[in-house]
C-alpha cells in the first residue's frame, strides 16, 4: 500500500494515521509526504514537478509489486530502516526530554517526508523511555536526522542512550553511522 499526501494536506493527520494502522496490521505500507504541496497535488503533474516525482515513486512500487522485485530504482530505495533508542533518564530531566521530544515529534510531522512511524514509550515509572523509528529507506533517516539534529545534544543530555539499527542501509547511511558506537542489525528471518 502507497499513501502519498503533502503537508498542506487536509488530511495528513488521516493518512498518517492510515500508514501506522496499516503497519500495525501488518500491512507493507509506505507513507510517501511531500513537503509544501496541497491535497490531490497529484493532479497537477503536468506542471508540478513535486506531483511528477511522487507519480514516478507510486509507479516504481506498483512496478515492484507486480514484477515481484524489490524495486525498479535500485534495491535500496524500498528498504525500510527501522532504529530503537532506550534512554535511561538523568534525575529531574524526564520533563526536559517530553518537551523535546514534543518538538522532534512536530518537525516530523512537518517536515519528514519518509518517517514511517515515530513513537515514544515510558515504563510505569517514568525513568526510562523507548523511542521507536521506522523509515521508508536510508535517505528517510538521512533525512530526519538532518531535521532534528539541533535538538539531539539536548535531548541526549537528557540521559543515557542506546540505540541500534536494523534493516539494510545504503552505502551513504553506512558511511554515516560508522564510529557512531550504533549497531546495525541486518535481516535474518522475517514473515
Amino acid at each position: 500500500m502507497i499513501i502519498q499526501a503533502g503537508t498542506h494536506e487536509l488530511l495528513l493527520d488521516d493518512a498518517i494515521r492510515l500508514a501506522r494502522q496499516a503497519a500495525t496490521a501488518d500491512v507493507q505500507v509506505t507513507l510517501d509526504i511531500t513537503p509544501g504541496v496541497p491535497h490531490v497535488f497529484q493532479a497537477y503533474y503536468p506542471i508540478l514537478d513535486e506531483a511528477t516525482a511522487a507519480l514516478d515513486r507510486a509507479g516504481q512500487l506498483l512496478s515492484a509489486h507486480l514484477t515481484g522485485s524489490q524495486t525498479t530504482a535500485g534495491p535500496e530505495q524500498l528498504s525500510e530502516i527501522k532504529g530503537v533508542n532506550r534512554f535511561k533518564f538523568h534525575e529531574g530531566t524526564v520533563e526536559e526530554f517530553k518537551r523535546l521530544s514534543t518538538q522532534a515529534m512536530d518537525i516530523v510531522r512537518a517536515k519528514d517526508t519518509g518517517t514511517l512511524q515515530y513513537e515514544i514509550y515510558f515504563n510505569e515509572d517514568q525513568s526510562e523511555c523507548i523511542v521507536y523509528e521506522r523509515y521508508r529507506d536510508s535517505t528517510a533517516v538521512i533525512e530526519h536526522g538532518a531535521h532534528v539534529a539541533h535538538l539531539n545534544e539536548a535531548i541526549f543530555a537528557t540521559g543515557s542512550v542506546s540505540s541500534e539499527l536494523l534493516g539494510e542501509p545504503s552505502a551513504e547511511l553506512t558511511a554515516r553511522i560508522a564510529g557512531s558506537g550504533i549497531p546495525l542489525f541486518r535481516p535474518f528471518l522475517s514473515m
